[in-house]
């Protein structure tokens, strides 16, 4: 059958608009990125807002780097475009960065757990803005494919889901170890409270006998 894809990419983008909205929403309403932890606050800060909507921008600039791979050129319509998605993945690759120099130098353990995946995460993104740069904006004629540009670009959305996925285990993790801790000190608390009660009890019922 024929696809509309007029009204399919407008279907698509208001469903990630509101994905994305989702994610303020429980951003605002959860408490992760009020949490005063520097560590837990920048990983909540990153999962709810700044790597969703990174990923989104790399979905973007995916497509229409395929479309202009495909056509063979750039128009006056489609270059604005992608240079307007390179500048915004750009900004929240600095956004993101911020973040994670905060919780490294915050906790050195979530640092190095998340090293690799957070490696792999920027090198795949670095391969897709050259070759975007390189293969699209500044090549004439465009000689990439279509397929090697929606496949190195794939590749470093898949990487940034990965490193998502890392990010979730992390902040997951860090926020059970200090309910747990928390319980455990509270635990403390009550049996401290009751000794206090004890010792209390027990010097009045020492006075009422003398």
């Amino acid at each position: 059958f024929e696809q509309d894809w007029p009204a399919t990419l407008k279907a698509h983008n208001a469903l990630i608009a509101d994905m994305l909205a989702l994610f303020g929403h429980v951003a605002n309403t959860s408490g992760i990125i009020l949490d005063a932890k520097l560590d837990s606050h920048h990983l909540g800060a990153a999962i709810t807002g700044v790597l969703p909507q990174l990923i989104e921008y790399m979905g973007q600039a995916r497509a229409t780097a395929s479309g202009i791979a495909a056509s063979g050129s750039l128009n006056p319509q489609t270059l604005p475009r992608l240079l307007t998605l390179i500048s915004n993945i750009e900004t929240y690759t600095g956004h993101l960065d911020k973040s994670l120099k905060a919780v490294y130098a915050d906790n050195a353990a979530a640092g190095a757990y998340l090293n690799e995946a957070n490696d792999r995460y920027k090198q795949s993104l670095a391969s897709m803005l050259d070759m975007l740069q390189r293969q699209i904006i500044n090549s004439n004629p465009i000689s990439i494919s279509s397929d090697n540009v929606f496949n190195i670009s794939t590749d470093a959305i898949s990487a940034s889901y990965q490193f998502y996925s890392k990010l979730i285990e992390k902040l997951d993790q860090l926020l059970l170890d200090r309910n747990q801790l928390a319980n455990h000190y509270l635990s403390v608390t009550v049996i401290s409270s009751l000794l206090v009660v004890l010792i209390v009890i027990y010097l009045l019922i020492g006075l009422s006998l003398s």
